[in-house]
């Protein structure tokens, strides 16, 4: 339309750029749903899944396992987005996508639907650090990469540098995990692009050979579109790592937990700050949440080895930079805590994790079924017995600390290691002294642990309520 109506190249630069950019730049119309879908599989997956799960699971499977009607309508929605948007950009990210770009055939996919294993909308990993197992990520990550930078943030600055833009230090940049359709290049092209375009044409005048009198008012035009669509939109900012999911087998590994312990000593927390800290997480969801703050403190810090009397939430906001909206949740947790105390607190949260999900009925670790023997008879009458003369709390953290990070491990294992004795098992890897543990019956095996957690749960209640 431009080109042909007028012949000087240097008349209308951004309208001509825009124009040229614009099949790509109205897709970032279904950036924000996409991030949305990645959000909410993160937030549901967290904790449930392993990487074995996420290669065979579809996301068709998971709506069907673990969402209601709701939530099964809005993941088809924003599905929708995702999957057009990807078939509009594979072809450039396989071709140009650098870094970016997954170069295994096996990993290019012709299609993101419902039938695609959810690994592949999860990225677990950056490519300067990216692993065989862990590529089935890359094609979502580089396809965010692609509407971020490639799109948004080369026309933004392209556009900035074109007219000397001096923008106010907290417009120059957004991050993405707080990006909204207000923050980018974006538009309804039915809607909002195409009426503004015909309101912009003179029908009287076209046909005319004058160049001037083109039928369309370009001066105009250029200034609506830059003043509605790309002025003061800021950069937004690409941090893979904000994207990455940890699977539950790599943030419930004992190793970690293990180079946690050398690298910052720990000690556990008072009682009393224990028990405000769960009055004032109310639900579930904002346990989960600062769940996956812990598990994302505990892996950066067994590596840094950060001193065990900085405050967690310091550490969180001061040194990693996390976002406000990513902390702790309960003041006292903010006030009282410190990295010393986060192992402590990553194991309290968890038993009350588990202690509500079987309040309303759901399981409370996701472990193989020969691990959820029932205790009966002359058995469970003395394990009952037994566990008065055991610190009940400490005997929930220490059977949650071996159910979450060595399940994964034992799976690997030829061995029927659900036939070991539950006391051994408890001997062996307790983190703390545990007296009483003798006193366990011999006919209690690992294969119980899921039935004597929830037995002492209920015990546990019972004495706090007499």
């Amino acid at each position: 339309m431009l080109d042909q109506s007028v012949t000087d190249p240097n008349k209308y630069p951004i309208l001509r750029e825009f124009l040229r950019k614009e099949p790509q730049l109205r897709l970032l119309q279904q950036l924000p749903a996409i991030l949305e879908l990645h959000g909410f599989l993160s937030s549901k997956c967290h904790r449930r899944i392993s990487r074995r799960d996420a290669r065979k699971l579809t996301l068709r499977d998971l709506k069907q396992k673990l969402l209601s009607a709701e939530e099964r309508q809005k993941v088809s929605r924003l599905t929708e987005d995702l999957c057009y948007v990807w078939k509009q950009v594979r072809y450039d990210i396989f071709s140009f996508g650098g870094l970016w770009r997954p170069r295994q055939e096996e990993h290019q996919l012709e299609d993101m639907d419902e039938d695609t294993p959810i690994g592949y909308f999860l990225p677990s990993a950056i490519p300067r650090v990216v692993t065989d197992k862990e590529l089935e990520g890359i094609c979502f990550l580089s396809l965010i990469h692609h509407l971020v930078e490639t799109v948004n943030n080369n026309f933004v600055r392209w556009y900035r540098s074109r007219v000397g833009a001096q923008k106010k230090p907290d417009e120059i940049e957004v991050r993405l995990n707080q990006v909204t359709s207000a923050d980018l290049v974006t538009y309804d092209y039915q809607r909002e692009l195409l009426p503004l375009i015909l309101s912009h044409c003179d029908y009287g005048s076209m046909g005319t050979e004058s160049e001037d009198a083109t039928g369309y008012d370009f001066e105009a035009l250029e200034r609506q579109i830059i003043e509605r669509f790309i002025c003061y939109k800021p950069v937004v900012q690409f941090k893979p790592e904000e994207l990455r999911f940890a699977f539950f087998t790599d943030i419930c590994r004992k190793e970690i937990h293990e180079k946690l312990i050398e690298k910052v000593q720990q000690e556990e927390m008072l009682a009393s700050v224990g028990n405000q800290v769960v009055q004032q997480l109310t639900d579930i969801a904002s346990l989960s949440s600062v769940m996956r703050v812990l598990d994302d403190v505990i892996g950066i810090a067994a590596s840094a080895g950060p001193g065990p009397n900085v405050s967690i939430d310091e550490y969180l906001h001061k040194v990693l930079h996390f976002p406000p909206e990513r902390g702790l949740i309960s003041r006292t947790a903010r006030d009282q805590c410190q990295l010393k105390h986060v192992r402590s607190l990553w194991r309290m949260l968890n038993v009350e994790i588990g202690r509500r999900l079987l309040k309303i009925r759901k399981q409370p670790f996701q472990v193989p079924d020969r691990y959820r023997k029932r205790l009966r008879g002359t058995t469970l009458t003395h394990f009952r017995r037994c566990l008065h003369q055991i610190n009940i709390d400490m005997f929930l953290k220490e059977t949650t600390d071996i159910i979450l990070l060595w399940f994964e491990k034992w799976e690997d294992e030829p061995d029927m290691v659900e036939m070991e004795l539950a006391r051994d098992i408890l001997e062996d890897f307790c983190e703390s002294q545990l007296p009483g543990l003798q006193h366990i019956p011999g006919e209690v095996q690992l294969g119980h642990i899921i039935h004597c957690w929830e037995i002492a749960i209920s015990m546990q209640e019972q004495m706090t309520m007499s």
